[in-house]
Order: C-alpha cells, then structure tokens, then sequence
C-alpha cells in the first residue's frame, strides 16, 4: 500500500485564521491544510497525471501533521496528526481535515499547535524593514511551557513508525507546505538557541533544523541505488569527505543525533519525554519505507534578498581572466574548460547597502573602526584585522561570499600592481577598509561559479539533506527566488492538473527545449482583493542560471529536482555539472 505524508506548516504571518474567505478555500480550514487536501485527492483522482508508479494500487493511506491549533467549534482537540485511507478512483472527494473520518492517529491524542497568541514581533527577525513575528519563548520558558506542542520531531517519530508498525505501507511523497527559507520549511517560525552543545536540540524549537539530520556522530547513507562500481565509488568519495559511513542497503542515526538518551549521557528534554510513550523505537532506520521513486517536496518560496541580487548580478556578468591566486599555471593546464569556467572570476557591481544589509546584529562595523588604531607597519597587525572582520561572517555564507569578492578584488589589484611584503598588507587591508565604510556606493567583487555554489549551497544544505540520508530526490525552490500559489495565477490561466488542484509554483516561465520563455503573470490576491502584474524578469533570470549554468534539473512547477547523488555532491562543493 502506497502513503503520502502531508505537512501543514503555522502561517505565522497571517496566523491561519480558520475561515479566510479564499476562493476555493474550506471554511474552517487553513490554506496549508487546504493545499494538503488537493495533493492527497489529486493522487487519488488523477494518478496517471504524476511520475510516481501508482499503477495498480487501489488505495492511498494519507497522514496529515498540522501545525494551527485545531478549531474548538468544529472538531475536538487532539487532531494535530490524522490519517485517513481513500480509494484511487475519479470521484474520491477528501474531505476537510476537521471532518470526523479523519482519525487521530495513535499515540498522538495530546498534541497542540499554534495560535497568535504564543507570537511576538521580534527584533531579532527583521526581514524587509519589518519586526518578524516569531515564537515568544518569553511565554514558554523551560519550566512551563507546553510540552505536548507538534514538533518537526514528530515527523521523524512518524516514518520511524510506519517502517516499525505498518511494515505493508511504504511512502512516495513527503510534501510541506509553509513558508520557507534558505534554511528549510519555516513549520512554527521557532529560533533555536546558538548556544547548545552540537548535537544538542533547544526544546522550544519545533521547527526541521539540518542539525536534525547530519551530526558529527556519523550515519550511514543509504547506497542500494548505486550498484555500478564507478558510481559507488565517487559516492563514497563524498561520504568520506563528509565523515560519514557507508552501508549496504539500510540508513541508521545513531540516537544521539535525534534523541539523546541518558545511556550516552545525553540529558532527556520534555519533548522526548513525551515521546517516549509512542510504541516505536526512535533511532532512525528507513529500510522499506520510501518506494524508489519516493520524493520529499518543500513548496514554498526561497526569497532570500542577498542570495537573488548576487546570482542576479553574477548572470548579467562578464568573465575575466583572473583566477583565485592559489592556482598555478600548470594545475589550470590540466583542466578543461567547463572547469575553467567554475573557477574563472567574475567581475561585479554591488551597491554598498547590500553589504551593510547582512551585517545588521553583528559588530562589524566596530571592527572596522578598528582599522583607524591598527600599525599600518606591522604585517602581524593587519592580518589580524582583517581576520577579525571575516571571523564575524564566518556563519553567514552569502555575507563571506561578499566579503571574500571585495578581498579577492583587492588582491588581483595587488598582484596587478606587483605589490610586495607590508606594502602589499597594507595596500589590501587599506582598500578594504574605504570599501567596508559604512555609506552609499558600489563594491567591485570578484567571485567565480565555484565560490557562488558553495555559498549558496551551504545556507540551503537542509534541502539537500533528505536527498542526501534517504535517497530519494528532493523538490526545493532555487535559492533567491519567490513562489505564487497558483490560485492566485489569472494569466497564463491554469491547465491539466493545476487547473483542477492548484498548489504552488516558482515562476519560472514556459521551459522549453532551448531554454526559459520569459512572459508576465497576473494574479488576484483573495487576502487583499486586489489584482497585480507579476513581471518575473529576476525569476527567469535565476531559474535560467540554475537550469543553464549550474545544470539543475527544474520540475513542472518550477522546483529544483535534486537527486541523492546530486546532493551528496553539493554538500561537499563539488559541482553537479562534474558528475
């Protein structure tokens, strides 16, 4: 039997009211949960319309974690995860989630979700030149607050279950839908602490964290897909390089990466407690539990601001013939072009205010000041300052990218210059001050396709790590760029299967066989009543970098498909275009 795991994520911005009057919408119903609706139905319905192999199945076995708390005049409490089996047939209605044929799934009659009243606008979340609301914790300390609150652990906690106690079920798509970032699906908008132990979870953090997935404490990566030697071989390249351990047809997480139990010295939290009454273990293992075609789908937008401006500008860029210094003449010799064209630099125009944006909490602009008490003649100085600066940025992999381009600019005109010794320190480190000033005006970068992929890359690696563990192909929006929801979509109208089942989509134009079509979108938002058109020029641009440049594969609503192989690869720098 086939199942689909759904995730309605909190709208921590419009606080999910219950009836929203969205066209197509239920009453009394979220528009996560809505989105989780069509999905299921649409499998259910119109299986022939989907790549997963459905082919004579005759039920779909459906579970549902939301994350709003549910409505008290609809349904009883209780009903955060639910699951409900339907036929795969033409007239399969499923019904709204408060609907009493949906069953609470054992185990998990205690648990609660969010409601506007457990937010805060914080300051530590200024996005856009507006306060974030964001999970009080203030509310919630350790002592008090609720523990039975729906976590990203309770999905970890539910394949485990299925693989243990419904050993007849095996699961093709895990979708989420929420907000999202870089970082992943935004589930609560929950913050972790910075300052836990590695491996360590902060029990007032309900959101999927990377750390969720990799620990220094190992795993081992599934490889029954890839019984080629060569292929074997390259993948266990990339395992050693990230410390990991190879098995034969299984993943196991040792309990210390999700549930650190008191046998290894780890100390129990409130959350796990509550775990611990659910029937099965909670070590991790898969075996059986995805199909072989199985994907795990993030619909949501990836709009972050630094990430679109620079894959932006570096598209509209030229080459140059500079490489990094480290380089010689004869390792260039031996490399061949489409190489040679990730490591070449390129040559961008940034406004300075792109730069001062990334640096807001932080106390760069004190250490810059410090430039001005600094002995220009001692070399031992100014690389200590400098060292400083980038020590600041080191969690910030966009934020080093700009700062790494500035240096790398500065060095090239240095070695133009055949600057030597302290005259060479101080030339660099006096240019790096006038450009990290506070103020308006442009930063020249030098940045390669190589340095831009890693940086990108390390700010989104959750997206790649269920691709990664369990080795099946996972659907992200390309880093930088906005979703709509295609209900929303007016022009290009909606055909086929969005037509009738409208979830999400990047807007990425017509892809064709020679590559991206440009055109405008219009829409209506149902929340503001207003119409407006999208004009999608950066969309297009980035989607066309991705699938043109970087060599991504681009799914029918515009996500990036990345495959196990591909994701182990990203994960340690290696390009997927040198596969």
């Amino acid at each position: 039997m086939k199942a689909i795991i759904t995730i309605a994520a909190h709208d921590y911005g419009h606080h999910c009211q219950r009836s929203q009057n969205i066209p197509g919408t239920t009453a009394g119903q979220t528009r996560y949960e809505e989105l989780c609706i069509r999905r299921i139905e649409s499998f259910c319905a119109s299986p022939e319309d989907f790549d997963y192999n459905l082919k004579g199945e005759k039920t779909i076995t459906a579970y549902v974690l939301r994350f709003t708390e549910t409505d008290p005049e609809k349904e009883k409490n209780g009903r955060q995860l639910v699951t409900q089996t339907f036929k795969i047939a033409k007239d399969t209605k499923v019904p709204p989630l408060y609907d009493e044929s949906w069953q609470p799934f054992k185990g998990t009659e205690k648990l609660v979700g969010f409601k506007k009243d457990y937010y805060k606008k914080n300051a530590d979340k200024y996005i856009h030149g507006k306060y974030q609301p964001c999970f009080d914790k203030k509310k919630f300390d350790k002592k008090d607050y609720n523990k039975d609150f729906i976590s990203a652990l309770h999905l970890y906690w539910l394949i485990n279950d299925i693989r243990v106690n419904h050993t007849n079920q095996a699961v093709f798509e895990i979708s989420v839908f929420s907000h999202s970032y870089s970082g992943g699906p935004i589930l609560a908008n929950s913050f972790q602490d910075q300052n836990l132990t590695p491996g360590e979870r902060d029990p007032l953090d309900y959101d999927m964290r990377a750390s969720d997935i990799y620990s220094d404490a190992g795993m081992i990566i599934q490889s029954e897909k890839y019984k080629d030697t060569l292929i074997l071989q390259q993948l266990q390249d990339s395992i050693n390089a990230l410390n990991l351990k190879i098995g034969s047809d299984t993943i196991y997480y040792s309990n210390k990466i999700f549930f650190p139990d008191p046998v290894y010295g780890g100390a129990k939290n409130d959350l796990q407690r509550n775990l611990e009454k659910f029937p099965s273990k909670l070590n991790l293992i898969t075996e059986d539990v995805f199909t072989n075609d199985a994907s795990f789908r993030i619909w949501g937008c990836n709009a972050n601001k630094l990430q679109a401006i620079i894959v932006e500008t570096f598209a509209d860029s030229k080459s140059t013939s500079a490489y990094p210094p480290l380089l010689d003449n004869a390792q260039l010799a031996n490399l061949d072009d489409e190489k040679k064209d990730y490591l070449v630099y390129h040559k961008l125009s940034v406004s300075t205010s792109s730069m001062w944006d990334t640096f807001e909490n932080t106390n760069v602009i004190d250490l810059v000041k410090t430039y001005l008490k600094v002995d220009k003649d001692d070399d031992a100085a100014l690389n200590s300052w400098i060292m400083s600066v980038f020590s600041v940025v080191n969690f910030f992999p966009m934020t080093k990218l700009l700062l790494n381009g500035v240096l790398a600019y500065y060095i090239y005109l240095a070695n133009k210059g055949k600057k030597v010794g302290t005259d060479r320190f101080k030339f660099i480190c006096d240019k790096m001050y006038a450009a990290l000033k506070p103020g308006k005006g442009t930063l020249t970068l030098y940045i390669n396709k190589n340095d831009l992929t890693k940086a990108i890359f390390h700010s989104g690696v959750f997206g790649l790590m269920p691709a990664a563990i369990y080795g099946i192909d996972c659907h992200f929006a390309p880093p930088g760029t906005q979703g709509l929801y295609q209900e929303e979509r007016i022009y290009p109208p909606l055909s086929g299967i969005t037509e009738k089942y409208p979830i999400h989509e990047i807007a990425r134009g017509h892809l064709t066989k020679s590559g991206i079509k440009n055109y405008k979108y219009k829409s209506f938002n149902p929340r503001t009543g207003k119409s407006s058109v999208y004009n999608a020029p950066i969309e297009n641009k980035l989607m066309d970098f991705y699938f043109n440049e970087l060599g991504f594969s681009l799914d029918g609503d515009g996500y990036l498909q990345v495959t196990q192989f591909e994701a182990l690869n990203l994960l340690v720098s290696n390009p997927i275009k040198f596969f």
